[in-house]
């Protein structure tokens, strides 16, 4: 796989000013076959569940933002009702319960693997950079980090 700015510029080197269908998909073999690119590989089911729960988590924390700005203009209302009201705090719970268990088992698969948890450990090394956002960005990427000498 190959970001889409990588083939414009092979194209940008080439000159290449024509757009049509037919012309672009002799570009992307041309680069293919010139650069000589790796195959494929599929996410690993480890890489899959932790990109799952983190789009999970994701998604649950902008819900929890929107309940809690929600609740926060529902209690300056001068007419606010109890029900609804509870009903949000309530939701703001669920929320936070799901998140906290969330976190959790993504920082439990992650000292799971040894291999991974290195890789983490290095990651988070970068000030502010934390557990969540490197197993996302690891995931999503499908990013394998080779070890070099001195680190990654």
């Amino acid at each position: 796989m190959v970001l889409a700015n990588g083939i414009k510029h092979y194209a940008g080197s080439l000159n290449v000013k024509t757009i049509t269908d037919k012309a672009d998909a002799a570009l992307i073999a041309d680069f293919g076959l010139e650069r000589g690119m790796p195959a494929w590989q599929p996410t690993s089911l480890q890489y899959k569940e932790l990109r799952d729960l983190c789009r999970e988590l994701s998604s649950i924390k902008k819900d929890l933002t929107r309940a809690k700005c929600q609740l926060h203009a529902m209690e300056h209302l001068h007419h606010r009702n109890a029900r609804v009201t509870a009903l949000k705090t309530r939701q703001i719970e669920f929320y936070t319960q799901a998140t906290e268990e969330i976190e959790t088992q993504i920082r439990k698969l992650v000292e799971e693997d040894r291999e991974l948890k290195e890789k983490i450990d290095q990651i988070t090394k970068v000030k502010g950079l934390g557990l969540i956002t490197a197993v996302t960005v690891l995931c999503e990427t499908n990013f394998v980090l080779w070890k070099k000498k001195g680190g990654i």
